[in-house]
C-alpha cells in the first residue's frame, strides 16, 4: 500500500468515527481486523488518526483560525481530510508540510464537492503560515 492509501485510508476512518460519534477504539479495531496492512501502512494509520483524535481540540483550533468558520459549518469530510492533515503538519515532524497539504488536496479531489480542493488548500495554508510564525 502506498502512503497516499494509507491517508486515504486514515481519513475515510476520522470520517467515520465523527458520522457515527462512536468509540474510536472499536472503529479502529474492526477496521485493523478487517483490512490486510503491512507493519509500517498500520502504524502510520494508526499513529495519525490517533494523534488527530488526541488533539482534536487544538486541530479544530487552528482549522477555525486559518479559515475563519466554526468547525459544526464545514463538511463532514472536508473536514476529516483537513484533521488527518493537520495532525501530520502539527505532530508528524518527518513528513513536510507541503506534502500533507498536496496530499489532502488530491484526497479533497476525490472525496469533496468542486470547491473542496481550493479550500482545502487554503486552510493549510494558512495553518502552514501560523506554524512558520510559531
Amino acid at each position: 500500500m502506498s502512503r497516499r492509501q494509507a491517508r486515504q485510508d486514515a481519513v475515510c476512518l476520522m470520517y467515520e468515527i465523527d458520522m457515527q460519534d462512536g468509540d474510536s477504539d472499536d472503529i479502529l479495531e474492526r477496521f485493523f481486523n478487517t483490512h490486510a496492512l503491512n507493519e509500517a501502512d498500520a502504524k502510520y494509520i494508526d499513529e495519525i488518526v490517533k494523534l488527530a483524535l488526541e488533539h482534536r481540540d487544538d486541530i479544530d483550533r487552528g482549522i477555525e483560525q486559518s479559515c475563519g468558520r466554526k468547525i459544526e459549518y464545514l463538511a463532514k469530510m472536508d473536514l476529516a481530510i483537513l484533521r488527518i492533515a493537520a495532525a501530520e503538519m502539527l505532530y508528524m515532524p518527518s513528513v513536510p508540510h507541503r506534502v500533507s497539504i498536496d496530499e489532502a488536496v488530491e484526497l479533497a479531489k476525490r472525496y469533496g464537492d468542486d470547491m473542496s480542493p481550493t479550500f482545502i488548500n487554503g486552510v493549510l495554508a494558512g495553518l502552514m503560515k501560523q506554524l512558520t510564525k510559531a
